[in-house]
């Protein structure tokens, strides 16, 4: 871990609570140089967001400068994880936590909205909350389907929502308290939009403490499963 690196992340603003995680997570595994070679599985389940979504905000952060990435391959010309730099000098760019002033010209400030989730109007951020909660439609009906759930998800969300990082994480909170409310029945796509507004309440036969103990439960599951995921995938890219 570079101490350096970690300090630097926390004392700047990035523009949204999922890109500052895995920055979080790149300067956990950073050496003396800020690099790292963190693979976007154990980036998503450590910063508890997606794998899309680690794609589009890695993207994002290369776009305007703050990370560069070096792609590498095994000996067998198959590929594994990028090296992954937080490039100091335009991290140092970006606002200051604390006293919130710019060390940068405003046209530089201005291309940092693109790390702004609520800035990017392209993105359907209640459509990616359902694709890293039941995957990518593989054909054009199912995405019709998701289409009708999506749209009926943000419409209870309010307007504009589908344009807000903050939908996506309200759709993947409730989605993760479905266990305590409906134990017995498997969540799907059209579940979640019908039972939205439970979903959004406190369990009826629950304290706060063992809804508090059940989110928590819920939270670990979730790490353990990606956490094993995580280490099948790197044992077979190492041969082992």
């Amino acid at each position: 871990m570079s101490t350096q690196a970690v300090t630097a992340v926390k004392a700047h603003t990035i523009g949204s609570t999922a890109a500052k995680a895995i920055l979080l997570v790149l300067a956990d595994y950073a050496d003396s140089e800020w690099s790292s070679f963190a693979s976007q599985k154990r980036l998503a389940a450590e910063a508890e967001v997606g794998e899309r979504t680690v794609r589009r905000i890695l993207s994002d952060l290369e776009n305007v400068g703050v990370v560069k990435r070096e792609r590498r391959n095994r000996s067998d010309g198959t590929r594994t994880s990028d090296r992954i730099t937080i490039v100091e000098e335009q991290l140092n760019l970006l606002p200051h936590t604390k006293t919130g002033t710019h060390a940068k010209p405003a046209t530089v400030s201005h291309e940092l909205a693109v790390v702004e989730p609520t800035q990017e109007k392209s993105r359907n951020y209640v459509w990616d909350a359902f694709s890293d909660l039941f995957g990518e439609p593989p054909n054009q009906p199912l995405k019709l389907r998701r289409g009708r759930n999506v749209r009926n998800v943000a419409e209870a969300l309010g307007p504009d929502s589908k344009f807000s990082s903050d939908s996506y994480e309200e759709v993947v909170r409730r989605a993760q308290t479905w266990p305590l409310h409906f134990p017995d029945a498997t969540l799907t796509e059209e579940a979640l939009g019908k039972h939205w507004v439970t979903l959004g309440r406190p369990p009826l036969r629950a304290t706060r403490t063992q809804v508090q103990q059940l989110e928590k439960q819920v939270d670990q599951r979730k790490r353990l499963e990606l956490a094993a995921e995580i280490d099948r995938q790197e044992a077979i890219g190492s041969g082992q």
